[in-house]
């Protein structure tokens, strides 16, 4: 070692942190069989209240939707007694948060004929560390089939973005403007944005600089990835011309709006199951174009699909994943870094291994500096536990080893 440095009080500067998170005790959300959390698991964070909203179906409970609220203390989090929002017969989940009017907006497809299989909203409204929920209202007329809604709130227009597969179109890309009014929800008139066929996994990543949407889908023809910039206008949504950003199997891909580099980075699966890639998308106007990918998994490799969340003290993306060719695979956390047009991605850190743990969604949270990870362990329990970048725990008293680089 370099050199020492004894912490007496006070802040201690010019100390790098490290790289990769370190995951503070598990606690668990509710010990359930969540439906598959790739498509049917959110973690939302609530920005006025510094809380956490857990979103996903029980399939111990005829596929109901729940919500618990997360709260984050220190290294750890707790989180009040989930509370039902829809009693049964729900799937393929989408939320965000309302910071105009502090609510939450959670949509999903309602999966039997009472139900319509319309695609619907619901409000949530955060109490200390409970949920009340609004009644569930249809955001349209027609059947919603297998698709991922993708949801985002725009802070300039104070209206959610809802993207969803349209049953009675072909399949259709098709967006909605949704409104909310104290704990009820309600929606402009629906515009499809890509009739070719068959669409789904439907993502949207809101761009505060450009007051517009991202929006990323995958085509069921060819598995390919593309993309288009949304408009909001009043409850009307316009769309610029679609662009093939990834051409392979990308099945689950996620973008996220890196709020320093004013860009939007994508994160997909190589080959259906295999390897992962990012890439910067880059809004003009209204419309979008992709820098060069970067690879950093090879197409060798098992992977899940990945989830991603902006860490915006440490002006990073970090990146989530099940990788591995052993079973079970372990969770692996990447670091993205923006610098132009293209990104650079860390090499792994392992998080979690030992079990089947499979990955749901990761949110940061600004106020603790803290990432709230998402797991299922074993169709048995849905939990969770408090990540920390660079984990450095410098305590009074103790003595830490300084390298020559710092």
């Amino acid at each position: 070692a370099a050199g020492s440095v004894i912490v007496q009080g006070g802040t201690v500067g010019g100390v790098t942190l490290g790289t990769g998170i370190s995951l503070g005790a598990t606690s668990t959300v509710e010990a359930v069989d969540p439906l598959d959390l790739r498509i049917n698991g959110l973690n939302i964070y609530d920005s006025t209240n510094n809380k956490h909203i857990i979103v996903y179906c029980d399939t111990n409970d005829n596929l109901a939707g729940h919500g618990a609220v997360g709260t984050i203390s220190g290294p750890t989090a707790s989180y009040g007694t989930p509370v039902v929002f829809q009693s049964q017969n729900l799937e393929y989940l989408g939320g965000a948060y309302d910071s105009t009017n502090e609510k939450v907006l959670v949509c999903y497809r309602g999966y039997d004929t009472g139900q319509n299989f319309y695609l619907y909203g619901v409000v949530g409204t955060v109490s200390g560390t409970s949920i009340s929920w609004g009644t569930p209202a249809a955001l349209n007329s027609t059947a919603s089939y297998m698709s991922t809604q993708g949801v985002q709130f725009d802070s300039n227009t104070g209206k959610f973005l809802v993207c969803y597969q349209d049953g009675s179109a072909n399949s259709a890309a098709a967006a909605l403007v949704a409104t909310v009014s104290d704990t009820s929800v309600s929606a402009g008139t629906p515009v499809s944005f890509d009739t070719t066929g068959s669409t789904f996994h439907h993502c949207v990543s809101y761009d505060a600089n450009a007051q517009k949407f991202l929006v990323t889908w995958t085509r069921q023809s060819n598995y390919y990835a593309y993309a288009a910039v949304a408009t909001i206008s009043g409850t009307s949504v316009s769309f610029g011309s679609t662009l093939n950003w990834y051409s392979g199997s990308s099945y689950y891909q996620r973008v996220n709006y890196d709020a320093n580099a004013q860009k939007h980075l994508s994160v997909y699966p190589l080959s259906n199951g295999n390897g992962l890639g990012a890439a910067v998308g880059t809004i003009s106007g209204t419309s979008v174009t992709y820098g060069s990918a970067t690879n950093f998994v090879a197409d060798t490799i098992a992977s899940s699909s990945p989830e991603q969340t902006y860490d915006s003290t440490a002006q990073k993306m970090l990146i989530f994943a099940n990788v591995g060719n052993s079973s079970p695979e372990p969770m692996i956390q990447y670091e993205g870094t923006i610098s132009g047009t293209s990104v650079t991605v860390s090499s792994g850190t392992t998080i979690l291994s030992g079990n089947n743990y499979f990955i749901g969604q990761s949110t940061y949270n600004s106020s603790a500096n803290k990432t709230l990870v998402l797991w299922e362990l074993s169709a048995t329990s849905l939990d969770s536990a408090v990540g920390t970048l660079g984990d450095l725990p410098l305590t009074v008293g103790t003595k830490y080893y300084v390298t020559t680089s710092g």
